[in-house]
């Protein structure tokens, strides 16, 4: 069986030999040593897809590249630190009622204002993104697509401390924004072509280490009703939808299930997350990663990621793309990777 065949009868619920292999890495030591160059940001496009065909066997569009190591600030003070492989923001604490509010109105007409043939060119483009990659990568790396379907937004647009106050303030004109972010991505949906992706994830965080960023009654009033209506226009294009939360999501994973999502990633089990549990009360949720990156990956010994490994596999089949909770990180020593993976290839059900 080759890693679309695996990747496929996972995703619709048929019988494997094994998990397949799903990640996202960004380790320097993974990839030079399957790719036998040296990484830079100059060389990433060439050399990453050098690398991946040679070990990872499915993998979501969002690929990251190395950066070039910079600060940025950005209009409204935001200031924004470039690291090797990841960006970190460091928003002012608090904007005034009066400038969050006009940059949400602003957000607003300008999403509002969308053409269709403005939409249809957005989702022209994520769609050649998507089959450069899948031509990168190969024919043998399941490539699971994106179109950016978070019901609202991005917390980033405005930061946590500022949704707070503006939630508290102006409800009213949040909930337009949610509306206005939710009628635009399903007209995007809408556009999508009927055979170029047969999975999607959508990468929106509402949960920390040890609790959800905001109390469940408000999700369940104004997040998964919108969540359920976007994963309801993917469905009818016949496409599979996978939700990536890192942090502990088990307080409302019956409502995700509920809102009609097919998988879950990238379970933090560190954070909380208990497969066996998924397993139990979701017979038949698709099931992705699972292996600490926080602390097993980068401290364990390979006796303890191969014994941890098994025993995962074991509570997450069948439906399971085995793989990292999050990242593979430069803080993981590549034979720790090399344990994960090669235990993962010698599974069989």
């Amino acid at each position: 069986m080759n890693n679309i065949e695996r990747a496929s009868n996972i995703l619709n619920r048929r019988a494997t030999d094994r998990p397949a292999y799903y990640d996202t890495i960004c380790n320097d030591a993974v990839i030079e040593h399957f790719s036998g160059r040296k990484l830079t940001p100059d060389n990433a496009l060439e050399v990453l897809p050098l690398a991946f065909k040679e070990f990872l066997e499915a993998t979501r569009i969002i690929i990251i590249t190395p950066n070039r190591i910079r600060e940025e600030i950005q209009a409204n003070g935001t200031k924004i630190r470039y690291d090797r492989w990841t960006a970190w923001y460091d928003y002012p604490f608090t904007q005034s009622p009066e400038t969050l509010a006009k940059y949400l109105e602003e957000e607003i007409a300008n999403i509002e204002a969308l053409s269709e043939d403005e939409i249809a060119g957005m989702v022209s483009s994520a769609e050649q993104t998507f089959m450069e990659w899948k031509s990168r990568l190969g024919e043998d790396t399941y490539l699971f697509g994106n179109f950016g379907t978070k019901p609202w937004g991005s917390l980033q647009a405005v930061s946590l401390n500022n949704f707070a106050y503006l939630w508290a303030d102006n409800p009213e004109l949040m909930i337009r924004y949610f509306d206005a972010v939710t009628e635009a991505h399903v007209r995007r949906i809408r556009h999508i072509s009927e055979s170029s992706i047969q999975a999607v994830f959508t990468c929106d965080d509402i949960a920390f280490k040890n609790t959800l960023m905001l109390s469940p009654n408000l999700l369940r009033k104004h997040y998964f009703p919108r969540l359920e209506r976007i994963v309801s226009e993917l469905h009818d294009k016949g496409i599979k939808f996978i939700h990536h939360s890192d942090g502990c999501i088990m307080p409302v994973l019956d409502d995700l299930v509920a809102a009609g999502i097919d998988g879950l990633n990238p379970l933090e089990t560190i954070a909380g997350v208990d497969i066996v549990e998924i397993r139990r009360r979701h017979k038949d949720l698709i099931l992705i990663g699972g292996i600490d990156c926080s602390q097993l990956l980068p401290l364990g010994t390979p006796a303890e990621i191969r014994k941890i490994t098994e025993e995962t596999i074991r509570n997450a089949a069948p439906w399971y793309f085995c793989g990292s909770s999050s990242e593979v990180v430069n803080s993981v020593p590549l034979e720790n990777f090399m344990t994960m993976l090669d235990t993962i290839r010698n599974f069989h059900y």
